[in-house]
């Protein structure tokens, strides 16, 4: 994490790219960082001197296309977006309708001994009452 970081700085990135912002990132160090790299990587005119595209050319390529498209993508946080560039729909809290049964639970310190006996005969435990 350290060399990574250091040669970041090295290509003149100004924020924090130290152990820490790769061992625990946040959203928004993380899109900033990955903004700079998408910004240094060659233009696509620099490409086309290169006649042979080789293996890892191509991959090159490909990825510089997809971060290309990435980077031009609308971007909203993801707590308040409805929508994904994809369109699939993110339904954050589904909505369903909370059933609750009540609960019999004995009270040690009932000094009825009929409800306490009925308690430590018949009631059921509390994990094996239906939920």
């Amino acid at each position: 994490c350290q060399k990574l970081g250091q040669k970041i700085k090295a290509m003149g990135f100004s924020g924090d790219a130290g152990y820490n912002q790769f061992l625990y990132p946040n959203e928004r160090d993380t899109r900033k960082l990955l903004m700079f790299l998408v910004e240094k990587i060659p233009k696509s005119k620099e490409e086309e001197v290169e006649e042979v595209l080789g293996a890892d050319a191509l991959r090159n390529k490909a990825i510089v296309d997809r971060l290309g498209a990435w980077a031009t993508a609308t971007w909203a946080p993801a707590h308040c977006s409805a929508f994904r560039p994809s369109g699939a729909r993110v339904r954050r809290f589904a909505r369903r309708s909370l059933r609750t049964t009540p609960l019999s639970v004995a009270d040690p310190r009932s000094r009825n001994a009929a409800r306490r006996g009925y308690c430590e005969s018949y009631l059921s435990m509390v994990t094996s009452q239906p939920a």
